[in-house]
Parts: structure tokens; sequence; C-alpha cells
């Protein structure tokens, strides 16, 4: 186990299927990585509690369950994937995510505006997801430009038509 508070390290194999290769982010109790599925070298990304995050706060693991346990319910094309969750040996809380290539909406709120088409492909997939969710009776409750990944859909002509958007981090719904 890693000694600075991130529950897995480069190198480590996570529940005998995952291959971690480096850190890609983190927030306040969860730290995000990616990772290789062993048996077919599939990118993933998993999310892991980190390991000083029961000692801050004792319903994170509550939380972190929940929220595997929600977003794995979930499934829209707008909505990340789940692949899998559990608890590793070493009392690991983790979710493996489908890996996303793009950015969070928020790194273009500050570039030039966008165009109105664009904005209106944005929200109309943000839309279908939110109903979808309310419809499973589930509300995000964190809906934030960070929580909004723009994935980068390879030869689309039209760049409007070339944003996939996912909605992430479902750890304050309800």
């Amino acid at each position: 186990m890693a000694e600075t508070g991130h529950a897995l390290t480069p190198g480590q194999i996570l529940a005998g299927k995952y291959r971690v290769q480096e850190r890609l982010d983190g927030g306040g109790y969860a730290d995000v990585f990616l990772a290789r599925r062993v048996e077919d070298q599939l990118p993933v990304a998993i999310k892991a509690l980190r390991i000083d995050a029961k000692h801050a706060d004792p319903a994170a693991a509550d939380r972190f369950v929940r929220e595997a346990a929600i977003a794995a319910h979930l499934k829209h094309p707008n909505l990340v994937h789940i692949l899998d969750f559990g608890q590793s040996r070493d009392r690991v809380l983790y979710m493996v995510m489908e890996h996303l290539y793009g950015e969070p909406l928020f790194v273009h709120l500050f570039d030039e505006p966008m165009a109105p088409q664009r904005v209106h492909h944005i929200l109309r997939q943000l839309l279908d997801a939110l109903v979808f969710a309310h419809g499973q009776g589930i509300v995000h409750r964190d809906l934030k430009p960070s929580n909004v990944f723009l994935c980068k859909v390879v030869g689309q002509g039209n760049a409007d038509d070339g944003v996939w958007v996912k909605i992430l981090d479902f750890g304050m719904a309800k």
C-alpha cells in the first residue's frame, strides 16, 4: 500500500485483474488511476478510496460503496460505465470504470464562447442522462463542470457531433 494516502501504486495488480499504471486525478476522498485489465490490456480507470478518507470522514466508505452500487445500476450512454467494484485483499475499496478520452467541461469554460449548436448538443446529452437517472429514482446532486466529461469521438466530420458527454461521480447521489 502507498504511504502517501493513495490506496494504489503504479505497477500494483489490483484484485488479480487490473495493473495500475498512474494516478490521473484525485478528490477529497478518492483518487482515480489509469490501469489496464490484465486479461486483454483494456485501458480502464480505477477510482479508489484514499487510505486516510475513513479517518477524515467515517462515512466515506459507506458513501463510496453506495456510489459504486448506484453508478453500476445506471446503464445509459451518457453516464460513465462501471465495469467492476469491490474491496481488495488489503481492504482498498475500488470501482473500475471505462477509460474516457477527452477532458472535463470546466476546461472549456474560459475558452472562447461555444457555438449555440455545440451547447445544445452537450445539453441534450446531459438532459437525456439526467432524465434517465431520475426515472430510476436517482438524483445526482453534484452536477458541475468537473463532473461532466467531454469525450472525443474520432472520425466525426462535424465538431459538434464529435463530442460525447459522460456524467461522472455519483458520490453525492440520492
